[in-house]
């Protein structure tokens, strides 16, 4: 397995993940890549799943479908579930790659979360 994220650098949705526009609907990008790589779900309900956690991520290797209930196990199992999405240490982090005027879609997409998230960070509109 490739253990290195593939990182989307387009268009993040509000809940980090990557999307893009597609006959003219807007298809989160993990989505597409676990169809290319695991072929077509099992069925309409079940979840592209993430091995690696990281939302932003489109390797079809970390991708496998899930039902609801095994995605969110999973989440809970690696903690993203029940706690803040990134740690103090994170939030300096994105703050100082701001002051050094990265561009906030591109901290986003590193952390795999939304720009607008950033940018309330950075604004001080929230915390971790």
């Amino acid at each position: 397995m490739n253990n290195n994220c593939v990182l989307w650098t387009g268009a993040i949705g509000t809940h980090g993940y990557g999307v893009r526009r597609l006959g003219g609907k807007t298809v989160t990008v993990h989505r597409l890549a676990c169809i290319e790589t695991n072929g077509p779900p099992p069925s309409p309900k079940h979840d592209a799943a993430h091995r690696c956690g990281v939302r932003a991520c489109y390797n079809g290797e970390h991708l496998y479908w899930a039902t609801r209930k095994q995605n969110m196990d999973d989440a809970r199992r690696v903690g993203r579930l029940g706690k803040p999405r990134l740690s103090v240490e994170e939030v300096y982090e994105i703050k100082r790659m701001a002051g050094e005027n990265l561009r906030q879609k591109e901290i986003a997409s590193q952390f795999g979360i939304s720009r607008a998230y950033v940018s309330q960070l950075v604004g001080g509109q929230r915390r971790a």
